[in-house]
Parts: C-alpha cells; sequence; structure tokens
C-alpha cells in the first residue's frame, strides 16, 4: 500500500485543524494555573483547551481538535469514505438484473461449498467469521465489493482486449514465487466469551476442557449440543499462519493450534475476546501453488491461473476503471436520498468503535512536545524535504499502478488511507520528519544514554518469523557473470563493440572465461559482473523485455546469452548456476550470496522497532517531567463507558 513506508516515520498520529482565534476572545491558563481550573473566554465548549503545551510556545489542544482526530481515525480505520462510495455503487448495481443474479450466484456457492465442508448450513454469524478469517471482509462487505466489480467492469468492457493463455501462464512463470499457500490448520472450535465475567467464564472452560480430556469424544458431542455459557463455533475452515489471523483470534491462540497434531484437542487457550478449546480436523503444509491450484484457502472461487487472469484484465483496465469508478460515484452522489442510505448502512454495518480519549490525548501531546523541542534545538525540516517524501511515495504508488500515478490519483489515495487532504498532508509530512529528525540528533548526540533494550528472544524472532514466512521466499534465481560495454557518444559503436565481441566468444564458455579475464583489467574499457544474481520476478522481465529475459531463463550453466540491451550498456552473460525457488529458513541467506541470515535479518528489525520505541518513550518522558510543559483539563475529557475507570484513575 501507498502508505506502508510512511508508517516507518513514527507511531504518532495528529490532525491539522487551523484554528484562528484572538488574544481578546481567547485566554489560555496561566502557566502556574492549576490542572482542572476552568478557562474563561470561550463561548462555545468545543472549543476550550483540552490540554495546552508550553515547551517553546503556548499550543492550545482543544476539545474540537481531539474529537476531529478521533473521527478522522475512525474514518481512516474503517475505511469509512471508501466503504460509502462503494455503498452507492453497489446499491446502484443491485437494480441491475445481470449484476444481482451473479453476485447472488456466488455468494449461494460459498455458501453451498462451506455447508459441504461443515456438513450443516452455516449461520450468517459464522460466514463473517469465515470471511473475516480468510478475507478480511465481512459478508456484507464481501457482497458490495462483489457487486461494485461486477457493475463497473461490466462498464468497462468495451476497452478490454482478450488474454491469450500463453500471456497467462507467462505471468505465471515469472511471478511463481508469489503464489504461495501458508500453513494452515482447518478447526472446529468451541469458544466461551469473556462477556462480563471473566473469571467465571475462564472456570466454564477449565469445566468443559477436564470434561473433554477425561473422554476425547465429548468435545464431538459439546459441539453439537451447544452448552450453556458457549458459544459453537464449529468447523470454521482453514486458518492461516498469517499476521492477519494472529490479529484476529491472538499470538497464544496460533502458537497453541500448530503445535497440535491431526485430530488433537487443545488445552483452554485465552484469545482476545474468549478462552477457547479446539480440535484440529486438518492441516496444510506451507506449498508453492501450482497454477491449477485454488488460490484461496477454503473457498476454491478461483484458481491461480483465474487470478493471474483477473489481476492482468484489471491492470489494463485500471485506467478506465478508475475513471468509470470517478464519473459514476460522482453522479451517484448527486442523489442525496441514495447517498444518506448508503452513510446510514455503512455506519450501521460499521457500528461505534470505543475511543480511548485518555490515550488519544496522551499521543497528541507527546507530537507536540516533540515538535517544539525540535524547534527549540533549531531543527528544520523544507519544503524541498516533504517533496522528496512525497516523491518517494509516488514511486512506490507508480511501481504498483505499472505507470505514474495522477495528481488527483495520488491525491485520493491519500485522502482515503489518512483522511486528509494534500495541504494537511504535506504539514503532517513535515511534522513527522521533524520529529524523526529530532529523535535521531538525540539518539547521536547524546545527553541520554542509548537505550537499555531488552534482547530479542529465539521465541520472538520465530514467532515473527512463522506469521511472516511467505514473505521469506527466495524466486528461481540465475547466478551469472556478465561482460558489459558501456554506452559511449555514439550508441551504434557500442552495439558493434558488443557483437565483436560475442562473434569472438561465440558461445563457448572457454572463450567466454578467456575474454572475461581480458577485459577485467583496468583501463580496457569494459565492465564486468562475477557472481551476480538476477531473480526471476515481473520487475526484471518489464527491464528487459520479455524476450531477453525469457532467454536468460532458458540458459544452462555455462551457455553464453546474446547481446542485449540494459540501462548502463549492452550485455552479454554466461550462466554459472541456476538455483530453483524455494522458502527461507531462518538460518539462510536473506539474498543469495549474502551473509545475513533471516533470523539475523528478524532481530535487527525487531530491535530496530525496539529501539525507536525507546528511544522516543525516553524523550517524551524527559520532556514530560520539565515542570508546567503541559497541562491537562481532565473534567473536557470526552467520556467513553468503557474508559470512565482509566478516567477516574487518572
Amino acid at each position: 500500500m501507498l502508505m506502508k513506508k510512511l508508517y516507518l516515520l513514527g507511531s504518532v498520529l495528529f490532525v491539522v485543524l487551523l484554528m484562528s482565534t484572538c488574544a481578546t476572545k481567547t485566554e489560555l491558563p496561566a502557566p502556574g494555573e492549576e490542572v482542572g481550573a476552568p478557562a474563561v473566554g470561550y463561548s462555545n465548549t468545543d472549543l476550550q483547551p483540552v490540554a495546552v503545551v508550553e515547551l517553546g510556545r503556548i499550543e492550545a489542544i482543544t476539545v474540537a481538535q481531539l474529537k476531529a482526530e478521533a473521527k478522522r481515525r475512525a474514518r481512516v480505520a474503517n475505511q469509512l469514505d471508501t466503504r460509502i462510495d462503494l455503498k452507492l455503487v453497489a446499491l446502484s448495481a443491485e437494480a441491475d438484473p445481470d449484476t444481482y443474479s451473479t453476485v447472488e450466484q456466488e455468494i449461494r456457492q460459498i455458501r453451498a461449498s462451506l455447508a459441504m465442508q461443515a456438513g450443516y448450513e452455516l449461520t450468517d454469524e459464522e460466514l463473517d467469521s469465515f470471511m473475516l478469517i480468510n478475507t478480511g471482509m465481512t459478508l456484507a462487505l464481501y457482497r458490495d465489493q462483489l457487486l461494485a466489480q461486477v457493475y463497473l467492469t461490466k462498464k468497462a468492457e468495451q476497452s478490454s482486449s482478450e488474454l491469450s493463455e500463453e500471456e497467462i501462464y507467462s505471468t505465471y512463470e515469472w511471478s511463481r514465487a508469489n503464489f504461495v499457500r501458508p500453513q494452515s490448520v482447518r478447526l472446529s472450535v468451541i469458544a466461551v466469551p469473556f462477556n462480563s465475567d471473566r473469571d467465571q467464564a475462564r472456570e466454564r472452560a477449565d469445566q468443559l476442557s477436564a470434561a473433554i480430556h477425561a473422554d476425547p469424544s465429548v468435545f464431538d458431542e459439546l459441539a453439537m449440543t451447544s452448552p450453556e455459557g458457549c458459544e459453537v463455533m464449529g468447523d470454521i475452515g482453514y486458518v492461516p499462519r498469517t499476521a492477519q489471523a494472529q490479529q484476529t483470534f491472538g499470538s497464544a491462540f496460533m502458537r497453541t493450534v500448530f503445535d497440535l497434531q491431526q485430530g488433537e484437542v487443545s488445552s483452554v487457550i485465552e484469545g482476545l475476546t474468549a478462552y477457547y478449546i479446539v480440535k484440529i480436523i486438518g492441516t496444510l503444509d506451507l506449498k508453492f501453488l501450482e497454477f491449477d491450484d485454488p488460490a484461496q484457502l477454503n473457498t476454491p472461487v478461483r484458481l491461480v491461473s483465474e487470478e493471474i487472469q483477473a489481476a492482468l484484465q484489471q491492470q489494463e483496465n485500471q485506467h478506465f476503471m478508475i475513471q468509470v469508478r470517478r464519473e459514476v460515484v460522482e453522479e451517484l452522489r448527486k442523489d442525496e436520498h441514495l447517498y444518506q442510505r448508503s452513510v446510514e448502512l455503512v455506519e450501521q454495518e460499521v457500528g461505534d468503535s470505543p475511543v480511548d480519549w485518555n490515550a488519544l490525548l496522551d499521543e497528541m501531546i507527546d507530537e507536540r512536545l516533540l515538535i517544539q523541542a525540535a524547534e527549540r534545538d533549531k531543527l528544520t525540516v523544507t519544503m524541498a524535504d516533504v517533496d522528496r517524501y512525497i516523491q518517494q511515495l509516488q514511486f512506490s504508488m507508480a511501481a504498483q499502478l505499472g505507470r505514474e500515478p495522477r495528481t488527483e490519483e495520488f491525491a485520493e489515495e491519500v485522502m482515503l488511507e489518512t483522511g486528509m487532504d494534500m495541504p494537511s498532508f504535506r504539514e503532517y509530512i513535515r511534522r513527522q520528519l521533524l520529529i524523526q529528525r529530532y529523535m535521531s540528533s538525540k539518539q547521536t548526540d547524546s545527553p541520554l544514554a542509548p537505550p537499555a533494550l531488552v534482547p530479542i528472544s529465539e521465541n520472538e524472532i520465530e514467532d515473527y518469523y512463522n506469521i511472516a514466512r511467505t514473505n521469506f521466499v527466495q524466486p528461481e534465481t540465475l547466478r551469472y557473470n556478465a561482460i558489459l560495454v558501456p554506452f559511449g557518444a555514439d550508441k551504434e559503436k557500442t552495439r558493434e563493440t558488443a557483437e565483436q565481441l560475442a562473434l569472438e566468444i561465440n558461445k563457448d564458455s572457454a572463450r567466454f572465461d578467456a575474454v572475461f579475464q581480458r577485459v577485467s583489467a583496468p583501463g580496457s574499457g569494459f565492465q564486468v559482473q562475477e557472481n551476480a544474481y538476477l531473480p526471476r520476478v515481473l520487475q526484471l522481465r518489464q527491464s528487459l523485455g520479455d524476450a531477453v529475459a525469457d532467454e536468460l531463463f532458458t540458459l544452462k550453466p555455462d551457455q553464453i546469452s546474446s547481446v542485449f540491451e540494459v540501462s548502463a550498456g549492452y550485455e552479454i552473460l554466461k550462466a554459472v548456476a541456476l538455483y530453483d525457488k524455494q522458502f527461507l529458513g531462518l538460518d539462510d541467506p536473506v539474498q543469495l550470496g549474502g551473509s545475513l541470515t533471516v533470523r539475523d535479518y528478524i532481530k535487527d528489525r525487531l530491535t530496530q522497532v525496539q529501539s525507536t520505541e525507546h528511544i522516543q518513550k525516553d524523550l517524551v518522558n524527559d520532556l514530560r517531567s520539565i515542570q508546567g510543559v503541559y497541562r491537562i483539563y481532565k473534567e473536557r475529557i470526552p467520556v467513553s463507558e468503557q474508559k470512565e475507570e482509566h478516567n477516574e484513575a487518572s
């Protein structure tokens, strides 16, 4: 996603709200004013400060700003703007009989497939649980996505062209390392929800577990009878060993179920919202998917070949589809009744997310303290710095689109992922870069002692590896030696020189080696690469062109390539070895020929995250310890029911 790089800047978020206030109308608390004392001069409660930060200058955080930030985060987290536009298109699509029929048929097929696996008809709640685990979407959202996709695709069909089987298979060959099925277990689940009494839930779960382990057949009986205090989820299908599944169930749950064998029943597992007892009714190993394998667990809606075909078709139609979507949404938004209905349906589906107002306010205070500390230390970030960073994000988006994004496309993506317009986003980037610069200066400078980091444990490394294992893949890779004839003033003459070299070598391995040694000498005018590596990935094919890339990966060891053009000149390559695709173990190098192992990479990454968190925490604690540097007006903090106890404790 576009913003993946942005998250490396730090965890502190904020919303940019420009307040115009007058000294005659707005009276900020005096430096010595007691926390909790009423502020004067405000006609609107929401415009009163809920906190004031004063390290180098007076900066208020108003109730309105706090609420706006909570609303922005909720909209981004739930993708409300996207969901509303999607709902608009979906409601319109439902009125088209062909689209409606196509989508309903696919939903029925999913239900039927799952019913066949489970042996009974799944409830909507069970189907929702399954969809969340396997697609990250509820059934309602999945259905809306299908409706919109079918509807918009029909409108875009006039610009599409037929894809050949060769093109689809060639794409598969060049991206095989991306088609991976994670290690997965199929579970039958009995849950005891925490509800209002967690201890009572634990006691009930322990009773059930004792009965099951005294007689394992009791599990199947309980799964059919749904005993009091339990929620029998039954066969929930395959749970993949992924970060998304871990977020759904919790790390303890994932560690436990993946240590069990086929047919084995777990002890009581503490999850995020319930205690679980699970039985393993199926296992799948980590594997590379073949061309005709199902692309998804549980629901063989699409084969890998069909997934590639759809992706290629989508890529081909993307520009047109974006335009169609924009035009359709723009037209539908004019229907105020339809728009309001869409908003109401989405808000009903999403529900209200509880807000930890104290934690949110703390983050906003910390962000302002760090900014003011950076300003105090005369650190700056220029608009050129911001431009460079935004350009990196645009490059990242271009790599995904296969072309440079248009200005409005990038702005739309920013709005969807951050809830900010471009001026606010630019200011956000400036402030985050300034915080990074301040943290870096303290890390290298050091009035602060280096943070006392807790050593990364082997269990932490293995947990990270297990849920991210599908990312640690070595694609099919060619090891080679190459002779490069760099471009001169006359490109055609450079080509002739390369062709003469190729004639001298005459695709003979021994001759190549002799020429390679000769042109390796300094001042020869040639450049050489020895034991370099080429991975078989789509980016390489896009860079070199289909014909050259395909030729290189048909070479066997000691075979010589034709002359081909690269960005720096003309090259002749000799294949040294070809390595098959494989999953990397913890002690394998991250890159062929490199010394950094997967284990070391994970350890470094976890250490870096921990170090950044420690540095930020220490800096903020030091700043907060300064007398009178911030004040909080507790009585103005909005209260969520779930957080009342925390507010009283504060």
